[in-house]
């Protein structure tokens, strides 16, 4: 599923931001605080391509889709799935 523009470059701005444990998303209505791990259980269902200044900062190959970095991620943070209530 390719996801709103909000949620990607939510995900985006998270990175830039250097991972940190809570971030706010804008949604399509409202900005909404969530933790890292809400946010990148979210993306694991986006099939949109991330940029590739992105997959390069995760050290990821280009052309990696946000699912599958928020999968790695998830994984490298210790965390397993579930779903986000706040999106």
């Amino acid at each position: 599923m390719h996801y709103s523009a909000y949620i990607r470059s939510g995900f985006c701005d998270w990175i830039d931001a250097g991972q940190p444990d809570t971030t706010v998303v804008r949604t399509d209505r409202e900005p909404t605080e969530c933790s890292a791990r809400e946010l990148l259980v979210e993306m694991c269902g986006c099939s949109g391509s991330l940029p590739a200044y992105y997959c390069s900062q995760l050290n990821m190959p280009e052309g990696t889709t946000y699912s599958e970095a928020a999968e790695v991620l998830l994984r490298k943070r210790g965390e397993d799935g579930g779903s986000l209530s706040a999106a």
